[in-house]
């Protein structure tokens, strides 16, 4: 017998976690990335130093797009 709904509607999702601890880790997360690439990248500081922000700003801009577009 063949059920009719595919795998992906048959489903049930459940939290891994209660309450707001996974949106407050997402934050974090993205935090800490923030800072790294911007430590990276446009602090003067830094390793890179395009901290312009015609240059930094697009620099950054291009990597996570590729990042996003071609990493998943």
């Amino acid at each position: 017998m063949t059920n009719p709904l595919p795998y992906l509607e048959q489903r049930k999702l459940v939290k891994r976690w209660s309450g707001p601890i996974a949106p407050i880790a997402n934050l974090i997360f993205t935090l800490i990335l923030f800072a790294i690439t911007w430590w990276i990248f446009q602090d003067p500081r830094g390793v890179m130093r395009f901290y312009t922000p015609y240059v930094g700003y697009n620099y950054c801009r291009w990597w996570l797009r590729n990042l996003c577009t071609k990493g998943g």
